[in-house]
């Protein structure tokens, strides 16, 4: 297998320093695994020639991978210009992560405006796509009220998708919407629960949430809670962040 990988490295390699003109002819998806390998290998600037060329000719995680490189600025020139163009290439094709950088490029004001419409348009889009990242920050849109009315059900709704994904931000973000009961029942068996799972995910304040909670809840409730509450039904619903806890966008998955 690493043979192959080394053969195929050294074919791609000769035919771009040979003759860079042949490297245009190759398949988007060659072009795009050449750069793959590049990246592979830290040689991020002909990482980016080989992306580029199949970028250049629609391929969308290549222009996904891109714009993530300038977003991150990992071994390259940060440039969020660059990152927005191809991040918005690629999210117009229907790229979900692609969709979420240019979401957290015009909520933060990446090297441009910042433009909450523009980014609930585009976190919406890649939440809507199953991504957990955005729907974490459409939580924080409509918890926050960033660009919209203040939401505490949508901001549940979205908190609480992201939450099922494993989010543990989200995940605390619920326990505290259902400890204080905002937007859903106060229940602090299952506000125990979903803090519990944060705090097993290592968030400190989540950690500290949970003794806190566990000194409160009866014998009865901490046993139930500790056992996830198989002995009722599940009473689904939306989650939201406490106004202390504030967390910045996260760029990509």
């Amino acid at each position: 297998m690493i043979k192959n990988i080394l053969v195929y490295v050294s074919v791609v390699m000769t035919i771009f320093f040979i003759n860079p003109i042949h490297a245009e002819k190759l398949s988007p998806d060659d072009a795009y695994n050449s750069g793959v390998i590049f990246e592979l290998s830290k040689d991020i600037e002909h990482s980016v020639k080989w992306f580029t060329i199949a970028a250049d000719q629609g391929h969308t995680e290549a222009q996904y991978r891109l714009g993530d490189l300038y977003f991150r600025g990992d071994d390259i020139e940060q440039d969020y210009t660059l990152a927005l163009k191809w991040y918005l290439m690629a999210a117009e094709q229907g790229h979900d992560s692609a969709q979420m950088g240019v979401g957290s490029i015009y909520v933060n004001g990446l090297g441009i405006d910042q433009d909450f419409k523009q980014a609930n348009y585009w976190l919406t889009r890649s939440a809507n796509q199953g991504n957990a990242y955005a729907q974490y920050n459409l939580g924080i849109i409509y918890d926050n009220g960033y660009g919209v009315d203040i939401d505490r059900s949508q901001a549940f709704k979205w908190y609480k998708r992201a939450a099922d994904s494993g989010i543990s931000q989200a995940q605390f973000n619920v326990g505290m919407f259902y400890a204080r009961g905002e937007a859903v029942e106060q229940d602090g068996v299952k506000a125990y629960i979903w803090i519990s799972k944060a705090a097993g995910q290592g968030l400190q304040i989540a950690m500290s949430a949970k003794i806190d909670l566990g000194l409160i809840l009866t014998p009865a409730e901490l046993a139930l809670a500790e056992s996830g509450g198989v002995d009722r039904p599940d009473l689904s619903g939306p989650v939201i962040n406490i106004p202390e806890f504030k967390s910045a966008p996260i760029p990509s998955d």
